[in-house]
């Protein structure tokens, strides 16, 4: 039995394409505003640390923003005590105490509710502390003023629901379309709470509304069709209503003239996850070509390109862009390397991938995920040594850290070191279960059930094969798994038999899974059933199988077929020189060579 293969980890956030979680993320993601850090092995953009974002749109109807805050008092201006307030925020400010400076704005809106700019700042600022009960306080004494804006009731309805005051949030997201129906912020935060309900057909309805009623900005329509595609289930159809129309609302935005080089690449980013690749192509070229005065974004724009092509699986032109940014400044980029490093161990090129790994590393120490990459190179490598020097490193810098375990169970299987693995996967398992229970999914409870079964701690490897199962009941890797330990051990072979099926059924020709097959009739002593199980694997097996064609050699010796027993059984032999089946050939005095 394989080791499932190490998915390929990114250090950054990945697109939004699943329901529910999907929407509410990407929702999440345009209510906070907020940008990911590279430098940290985040997502790469244009706003990252290593490419400073882009002007701000402010011409030809670009920017998303409303036009209500013309309409309120300026700071100020109510009364005495808010003047106070404001005066002494903004020396405190000027002098760098930001957060003293802002609980003296809080002031200034308590005691001048009209004062919608700073109640805005302020609120956004208790949002991003993570204080929304004041949040909510100052912002619904500032939405009891009848003439509130729309953008006052959008920060409220964030607010509510970051307090997890869902019905209060829907309402007052209500209260915000009703208000100011054309801005597309108005409709997020009802969004979310419909998803988080459980109410998916109403939450496209809402974007329905949406797409009807927004203003023909760029920013809006580029923001509504990120809405629709983090809708899209990942088997859509090219022809989903769903995906049809986050197109037409890229392409309405297409036929604007956008000034802004960040618009743009949103456009681009979004026509990727359509899996409009050529439009997206073509984006990404004019801009990084129109970028020459900056090398900086230009190589952001390289960046974030590259792993779009990454995500269409298009190494060798992923490979050009971050090749193109580490010949352009090798000391400032290193997600650069660490991707060059993901393609060259993936090509087999491991001296180039260690390498690529040690230049992320000493461009950027920081970057965890690199360590454990390095790590893994070098046990390829059989620098077996190397390798735990550079897991002894990381823990030094990451002691609490998840991936720090993980990642040297992972090197501890290449090692054949299975005791190891599963003490590196339990540590794992017991920070995640305190900081992240989200990290332990279908694949983590398949890899540590794996490392168990090859340390021979079958009631473990059952019980966490198990849990992979009923969190992905069509897994069908772990169905063949957990199955075939069953019934090379003869235990549970009803059972073992239903799971090796689904797995059989879910992939026909994987010939592992063929031979699983066979192996659990042949158990059952239905060795003439099993047969044909077995020489189908054989068939189908990409190189000859030395467990296959052992396999197939007792099917024949339970059916008198001494002959062709000894056949495969010297075949499996001249793969892997394996002790039992030396005495199998021995025991018929035929040689075990």
């Amino acid at each position: 039995m394989k080791i499932l293969q190490l998915a390929f980890v990114r250090p950054r956030r990945q697109h939004f394409v699943v329901w529910p979680v999907a929407l509410l993320a990407c929702v999440g993601a345009l209510l906070c505003g907020c940008s990911t850090n590279s430098a940290t092995g985040q997502k790469a953009s244009v706003g990252s640390t290593n490419s400073p974002p882009a002007a701000a749109d402010s011409t030809n109807g670009e920017a998303a923003g409303d036009n209500e805050l013309a309409e309120v008092l300026p700071p100020g201006k109510g009364n005495v005590e808010s003047l106070a307030h404001y005066a002494t925020g903004e020396s405190l400010e000027e002098s760098g105490k930001h957060a003293q400076a802002m609980e003296e704005f809080y002031k200034c809106v308590m005691a001048d509710p009209a004062d919608e700019k700073t109640a805005r700042d302020v609120g956004q600022w208790l949002l991003d502390e993570h204080h929304p009960d004041r949040a909510i306080a100052l912002l619904s004494r500032v939405a009891q003023r009848p003439a509130v804006s729309a953008t006052i009731l959008s920060l409220l309805a964030k607010a509510q629901l970051q307090a997890n005051q869902t019905n209060a949030a829907l309402a007052t997201s209500q209260r915000a379309i009703a208000r100011r129906p054309d801005m597309l912020s108005s409709y997020e935060s009802k969004l979310v709470v419909l998803v988080q309900m459980g109410k998916l057909p109403e939450a496209l309805k809402t974007l329905d509304q949406a797409a009807r009623r927004i203003a023909n900005r760029p920013a809006d329509l580029i923001g509504l069709a990120k809405l629709y595609t983090a809708c899209l289930s990942l088997k859509a159809k090219p022809t989903d209503p769903v995906r049809l129309h986050a197109l037409a609302l890229l392409d309405r935005a297409a036929a604007m003239k956008i000034a802004s080089v960040g618009l743009r690449q949103e456009m681009a980013d979004n026509y990727a996850a359509l899996n409009e690749t050529r439009k997206a192509s073509d984006l990404y070229g004019r801009l990084i070509n129109e970028v020459d005065y900056s090398p900086t974004l230009r190589n952001g724009l390289r960046q974030r390109y590259g792993e779009i092509l990454l995500d269409l699986h298009d190494e060798t032109n992923a490979a050009a862009q971050f090749q193109a940014i580490v010949r352009d400044d090798r000391m400032r980029y290193p997600l650069a390397w660490y991707y060059l490093g993901i393609i060259a161990h993936s090509q087999g090129d491991l001296a180039e991938a260690a390498d690529d790994y040690s230049n992320a590393l000493r461009v950027f120490p920081g970057m965890e995920l690199a360590y454990y990459r390095l790590a893994l190179v070098l046990a390829d490598m059989g620098r077996n040594d190397n390798a735990l020097q550079i897991l002894d490193a990381a823990r030094g810098r990451f002691p609490d850290s998840y991936d720090a375990q993980f990642f040297n169970a992972l090197v501890n299987l290449q090692l054949k070191d299975f005791d190891e693995a599963v003490k590196h996967f339990s540590s794992a398992e017991t920070i995640a279960r305190t900081n992240n229970p989200a990290r332990l999914d279908a694949g983590f409870y398949f890899q540590i059930g794996a490392a168990c079964e090859r340390d021979h701690q079958f009631k473990r490897a059952e019980e966490y094969l198990q849990k992979c199962i009923d969190m992905s009941p069509d897994n069908a890797e772990a169905l063949n798994y957990l199955g075939f330990m069953w019934a090379d051990r003869g235990e549970k072979l009803a059972r073992a038999r239903v799971y090796i099926e689904k797995a059989c059924k879910a992939e026909p020709t994987n010939a592992a899974y063929l031979d699983s097959m066979g192996w659990v009739l042949f158990k059952l002593q239905l060795a003439q059933e099993a047969l044909p199980w077995m020489l189908k694997a054989v068939e189908l097996s990409p190189d000859p199988d030395a467990t296959i064609l052992d396999h197939l050699g007792d099917v024949y010796m339970s059916l008198h077929q001494t002959a062709k027993a000894l056949e495969n059984w010297k075949k499996s032999y001249a793969i892997d020189p394996n002790e039992d089946v030396k005495k199998k050939l021995q025991s018929f005095d035929a040689g075990a060579t």
